[in-house]
């Protein structure tokens, strides 16, 4: 059996390039992914080529720096005038990793994010705004707007919501206590 999959994680090398190409799907994005080496200070490049749709998504999210997670698949090229084989992974898909989300949740936390939560919370003490939908927006605002996954944008607005809810960090335990049980057991010894 013969699969060609490559899924590779590390840092965006330097900023992409983008080429528009004659129909939609021949535009293609093309950038270098630092891959580190286990238990060494050396990192491998790898190039990265993006087509179509990711192309052009990629084109405005993915800047030097970026931690990404790419699967694709291997393909190789001749170069002619080097007189040299390359290597690169077309990409299939491309999500953002977990430093980069790290990185925008920081920056969600910004002046401007606290600005758009504290005009969220104004509009949510009016009674013709309920509390999920200004949740619903600040989750939609911090996707498109700032540019978070939506998972860490669902985690921002829930503490959102429980600051506007006045909910307690952590709720007190309580123990239940069960009642002794009598029971008579024969022992066959």
């Amino acid at each position: 059996m013969n699969k060609n999959k490559a899924i590779l994680a590390g840092r965006v090398a330097k900023d992409p390039t983008f080429y528009k190409g004659a129909e939609d799907k021949s535009d293609r994005l093309i950038f270098t992914l630092m891959i580190n080496r286990p238990k060494t200070e050396k990192a491998d490049a790898v190039t990265i080529v993006a087509w179509g749709a990711s192309a052009r998504a990629g084109a405005t999210h993915i800047k030097k720096g970026k931690t990404l997670l790419v699967e694709g698949r291997i393909s190789t090229y001749f170069d002619t005038e080097a007189k040299v084989n390359h290597f690169q992974v077309n990409a299939e898909s491309i999500e953002y990793g977990p430093d980069s989300i790290k990185g925008k949740v920081t920056e969600a936390l910004s002046e401007d994010t606290s600005k758009l939560a504290a005009k969220l919370a104004a509009r949510a003490k009016t009674p013709s705004v309920s509390l999920a939908e200004k949740k619903a927006e600040l989750i939609e605002q911090l996707v498109e707007g700032e540019g978070l996954t939506f998972a860490a944008a669902k985690a921002l607005a829930a503490d959102w919501e429980k600051e506007q809810l006045g909910t307690p960090a952590t709720a007190p335990k309580t123990e239940a206590v069960a009642a002794p049980v009598e029971a008579t057991v024969d022992c066959p010894f």
